[in-house]
């Protein structure tokens, strides 16, 4: 069979015309991604810091007596829901202090406030006022921080991030609908004689809106499959770099690339929002025109 012989689609997948809109898609559907991203990431290391401030305590010795630090370490560890206590030394307490005030401008003779890391049991862990009981009984001045306060910030945090990132894709999808409309619209316009034939053949408005929609299913297939390669390279460079561990996204604790397994429907989705609302764009437009 020659090349002459073979049927052209009535709707070419790949048009000129067609180049903006892809690349708009593809533009959505990068950012999009990214946002989603974002959303999993932060959700990921709030739940992760919240387990761990849950799970742990800090007591301050505003005197820096590293004598009364250790004596503290020891009372604590043998209270009951009280898995292991630790007393910082002065060299940690001023590499605390070292991104602040810098690393030579801190005195030997500066009193600098020690603190006694303590682990609880996820459990039973042992309460606050139980802990402050001891010290108080044992002479000792110390403050207890339960770091509750640390965490409802945390969780607030992850709230408002996740409804700025729901709030985003919304928007980008949105967005995406309009375009789509927008183009089928356009490109219904400019094949007027083609469905003015189809018409004068028999054919139902369904038949005319499924060829638009299958146009805009490939094109939302391709161009969602790029901007989610492209937002997963965009991802995995920042985390190879180190940026990610510096970000909200990344946090102190680096999620890996496992956020990125979400993004493997994108463009799935994008094909099959494209094709709804070329389908509708057209089916309504045809019924005006009826």
């Amino acid at each position: 069979m020659s090349d002459q012989s073979k049927r052209a689609p009535l709707l070419p997948t790949n048009s000129d015309r067609d180049g903006p809109l892809f690349f708009v898609i593809v533009i959505i559907v990068f950012l999009a991604s990214l946002s989603a991203i974002s959303a999993i990431s932060a959700l990921q290391n709030v739940q992760h810091w919240q387990n761990a401030l849950r799970n742990e305590m800090t007591v301050q010795i505003p005197s820096g007596d590293q004598a009364a630090a250790e004596r503290t370490a020891r009372i604590l560890s043998q209270i009951p829901g009280v898995v292991s206590t630790r007393a910082a030394t002065r060299d940690e307490a001023k590499a605390l202090l070292e991104p602040w005030l810098g690393a030579k401008n801190i005195p030997d003779d500066l009193p600098i406030p020690l603190l006694v890391y303590i682990q609880l049991e996820k459990k039973s862990p042992a309460s606050l006022d139980v802990l402050t009981t001891a010290i108080a009984n044992a002479g000792i001045n110390a403050s207890i921080d339960d770091h509750q306060q640390w965490a409802n910030d945390l969780a607030r945090s992850a709230k408002a991030v996740q409804f700025l990132s729901i709030s985003v894709l919304a928007l980008l999808i949105t967005a995406s609908i309009a375009v789509t409309g927008f183009a089928t619209r356009a490109g219904l316009a400019a094949r007027r004689d083609l469905v003015k034939v189809l018409h004068l053949v028999g054919a139902k408005d369904q038949i005319i809106a499924r060829l638009f929609g299958g146009k805009f299913i490939i094109m939302g297939l391709k161009a969602g499959t790029l901007g989610t390669l492209l937002a997963m390279l965009s991802v995995i460079g920042l985390t190879i770099s180190g940026v990610g561990a510096a970000s909200f996204m990344g946090g102190a604790t680096q999620p890996g690339l496992s956020p990125l397994l979400a993004l493997l429907p994108a463009p799935f989705i994008t094909a099959a929002v494209g094709g709804w609302t070329a389908y509708r764009s057209v089916m309504d437009s045809l019924r005006k025109n009826t």
